[in-house]
């Protein structure tokens, strides 16, 4: 019962959250990189979702899949504005480029998306960068302001990467007719207790550095 609650939860919950608006405060350059390698994480996940919004099978296909996909995109549109406004307010320079490591992994996925499944998997791998990148990053940051929004952020993407999971893991199965609101929770299988959130704690092992998205 934990996904079946937790997993209809999940896609509702996704369409009203926010993240905590950006607010003027102090701050070093290491501050101004993080957020602007949150920026570029945030600028290729817009990109990517909105590319798999053109693709027919996700178009024409699964209604809840689609709308993760948009309500999940124009959030992190959100997160990327945030995290823009407050690279400014420290006195840096807005990033809007994607991020370069993650771009080379997007763009050599791109071409072999052939099923909702593989959209699922891309995209579940980016929420887990940005949700690893966040959390290895927060205790670097000096400034508290900054810390709030990247705290902030970081727990939708974790909702996202969950709903991801558990999404995954029906289609892998084959049931990609429980991927349906309102959820059928007599029709999960006994894994639906544990796939979404497979560890009591969370390692960031797929972090990005500060570095890796700063502007040059």
């Amino acid at each position: 019962g934990l996904l079946g609650t937790g997993f209809g939860a999940a896609l509702m919950s996704i369409l009203n959250p926010s993240p905590v608006a950006a607010q003027e405060g102090g701050g070093g350059d290491v501050d101004v990189q993080i957020l602007q390698t949150a920026s570029s994480l945030e600028v290729l996940a817009v990109a990517t979702y909105e590319a798999a919004l053109g693709l027919p099978f996700i178009a024409n296909g699964n209604a809840v899949v689609k709308q993760f996909a948009r309500t999940t995109m124009e959030q992190h549109d959100e997160h990327r504005a945030a995290f823009q406004s407050q690279t400014e307010s420290l006195g840096g320079e807005r990033q809007d480029q994607p991020n370069p490591p993650n771009q080379r992994v997007v763009d050599d996925a791109l071409p072999t998306l052939q099923a909702p499944l593989d959209v699922v998997l891309l995209a579940a791998t980016l929420e887990e960068v940005a949700t690893d990148t966040y959390l290895a990053n927060l205790a670097l940051l000096d400034d508290s302001d900054t810390r709030t929004l990247m705290g902030s952020v970081m727990g939708v993407e974790c909702q996202h990467l969950a709903t991801l999971r558990a999404v995954a893991a029906l289609l892998e199965g084959g049931a990609e007719n429980l991927v349906a609101l309102p959820t059928r929770v007599g029709q999960l299988p006994a894994a639906a207790g544990s796939v979404a959130f497979p560890d009591p704690f969370e390692a960031p092992n797929m972090a990005e550095p500060p570095e890796s998205g700063a502007v040059r």
